[in-house]
C-alpha cells in the first residue's frame, strides 16, 4: 500500500468498487470494538426517541414552521460552538472517561425533561436549552467514537466497522421511531423521555468495559490554541481533506436539516397526519440508511470512495426535490427511502476516508473540524423554517434539493481530484 502526498492510501485492485472482506461482520472480533459497537445500540435508540417525541412536542405546541425548525437544528448547534475544543480533549484525554462523562450527563438530562414533561411544567422555551444542552453531549461522544475507533480495528476493516456502526444506527432509526409514535399517542410523550435516560444508561455500562484509552495527541503543556491552530494547519495542508470537508457543508446546511427540521410540519400540513405518519416518515429514512449499510457491509472497502461520495451526495439532493413534490404518503416514504439510502453512503464513505488519511494523534482535531459542518446545521435548519412560513414546506423542500445538486457539482469541479480519492491517483 503506497500513500499518496496527502497521506492518503493508494491500494490499487482488480475489482473497481473495491474488495471484500473477510466477513460483512470482520470488525467485530475485536473485543474493544464489540461494546464499543453495542454502546452505539442504545445511543442510536435514545437518539430516535427523542427526535421524534421533542419534534412533535415543538409542533403541537408552537404549529410554526420556524421554531419546530429551530428547535431539531438546535442539537447541531454545539458541533460548532464546542467542536473545536471537542477535537482538543478527545487528542488530550483518555477517550474512554470522556465517553463516560458525556453519557452520565445525558441520563441526567434526560430524566429531568421527562420529568418536567411528566408533570406538565414544559414550555417552549425549555425545549432550546434541553436540545443544546443534549446536543453538546452528542458532540462530545461522536467525535471521541470516531477518534478512537481506528485504533480498535485494522485499517483494512475500518469501512466495515464504520458500516456496521452505522448499521445498527439505522436499524433502529427505521425501527423505533414507530414505537415512538405509538407510545405518544398511547402513553404519552414523558415515557420516550424515560427509556431514553434507560438507553443511556446503557451507553455507560458498554463503555465502562472498554480497555482505559491513553491521550494519542499533543503533549499537555501545549496551549488549547495552539493545539487547534496545528489541527488547522494539518487540515489546510492537505487539499484532498480540505476537499472532503467543504463538501460535506452542503448536505449538512440544505439537506438533513431541511428533512429532519421540516418533517413534523410535513407530516401535519402536507399530509394531514399526526406522530405516527411522522414516526413513519422518520423509518423511511431509517431503511433506507439499513439499505446502504447492507450494501456496504458486503461491497466491501470501496476503491473510488471520491467519486462514491460526490454521486450519492448529488443523488440525495435530486431525492429531495422529487420528495418535495409529494403529498400521498406512500409516495413520500418511498422517496425518503431513498433519500435515507444515498445520504448514509455519502456520509460512511466520507468518514472513512478522513479516518483513514489521518494519524491517530491528529484525528481528534481533523474529525472536530469535519464536524464543524454539521454545527452549520441550524442555519439550515432556520432557513427551511423561514421559507417553509413565508411560502410553504413543499417550495422549502424544493430549494434545498436544487441547493444541495448545484453546490455539490460546483465544489466537485472545484476539486476535481476529489473523484480519485481512495483511486489511484498520486494527488488529490
Amino acid at each position: 500500500m503506497q500513500p499518496d502526498q496527502q497521506g492518503l492510501s493508494v491500494k490499487p485492485r482488480a475489482f473497481p468498487w473495491g474488495k471484500r472482506p473477510r466477513h460483512p461482520l470482520a470488525a467485530l472480533k475485536s473485543r474493544d470494538f464489540r461494546f464499543l459497537w453495542f454502546s452505539v445500540v442504545f445511543t442510536s435508540s435514545a437518539t430516535a426517541l427523542q427526535q421524534v417525541t421533542v419534534g412533535w412536542l415543538a409542533y403541537d405546541m408552537t404549529r410554526s414552521a420556524v421554531l419546530v425548525a429551530a428547535v431539531e437544528s438546535t442539537y447541531t448547534l454545539p458541533f460548532l460552538l464546542v467542536g473545536p475544543l471537542a477535537g482538543v480533549l478527545v487528542d488530550r484525554v483518555d477517550r474512554r472517561k470522556l465517553l463516560l462523562v458525556s453519557q452520565s450527563v445525558l441520563v441526567l438530562l434526560a430524566l429531568a425533561f421527562a420529568i418536567a414533561v411528566n408533570v406538565g411544567a414544559i414550555r417552549v422555551w425549555h425545549l432550546f436549552p434541553f436540545t443544546f444542552l443534549t446536543g453538546v453531549g452528542w458532540a462530545f461522544n461522536t467525535m471521541t467514537r470516531q477518534a478512537m475507533q481506528p485504533s480498535l480495528v485494522p485499517r483494512s476493516e475500518l469501512l466495515n466497522a464504520n458500516v456496521l456502526n452505522a448499521l445498527v444506527f439505522n436499524v433502529v432509526l427505521a425501527t423505533v421511531p414507530l414505537g415512538a409514535g405509538y407510545l405518544m399517542v398511547t402513553v404519552g410523550p414523558a415515557s420516550n423521555l424515560y427509556l431514553e435516560a434507560g438507553m443511556f444508561l446503557g451507553v455507560i455500562g458498554m463503555v465502562s468495559r472498554l480497555r482505559p484509552v491513553p491521550p494519542a495527541g499533543p503533549a499537555r503543556r501545549a496551549s488549547v490554541a495552539q493545539t487547534v491552530v496545528e489541527g488547522i494547519r494539518y487540515v489546510g495542508a492537505r487539499p484532498s481533506i480540505f476537499g472532503v470537508i467543504a463538501v460535506a457543508v452542503v448536505p449538512a446546511l440544505f439537506l438533513m436539516p431541511f428533512v429532519r427540521g421540516l418533517m413534523p410540519i410535513f407530516a401535519g400540513e402536507v399530509l394531514q397526519q399526526g406522530p405516527q405518519a411522522l414516526g413513519a416518515l422518520f423509518s423511511a429514512l431509517g431503511w433506507g440508511s439499513l439499505t446502504a449499510m447492507l450494501a456496504l457491509a458486503f461491497l466491501g472497502d470501496v476503491r473510488r470512495k471520491g467519486l462514491l461520495l460526490l454521486t450519492m451526495a448529488l443523488a440525495a439532493g435530486v431525492m429531495l426535490v422529487v420528495f418535495s413534490r409529494l403529498a400521498w404518503l406512500p409516495a413520500a416514504l418511498a422517496a425518503l427511502y431513498f433519500v435515507g439510502l444515498c445520504h448514509m453512503m455519502y456520509i460512511v464513505t466520507t468518514e472513512t476516508s478522513i479516518q483513514a488519511a489521518t494519524p491517530d494523534g491528529y484525528r481528534g482535531r481533523v474529525m472536530s473540524i469535519f464536524m464543524l459542518s454539521t454545527g452549520m446545521a441550524p442555519l439550515g435548519g432556520v432557513l427551511a423554517g423561514f421559507l417553509a412560513q413565508a411560502f410553504s414546506v413543499p417550495l422549502a423542500l424544493l430549494v434545498g434539493g436544487i441547493a444541495t445538486v448545484l453546490l455539490v457539482l460546483a465544489l466537485g469541479l472545484r476539486f476535481r481530484g476529489l473523484s480519485q480519492l481512495g483511486g489511484n491517483a498520486q494527488t488529490v
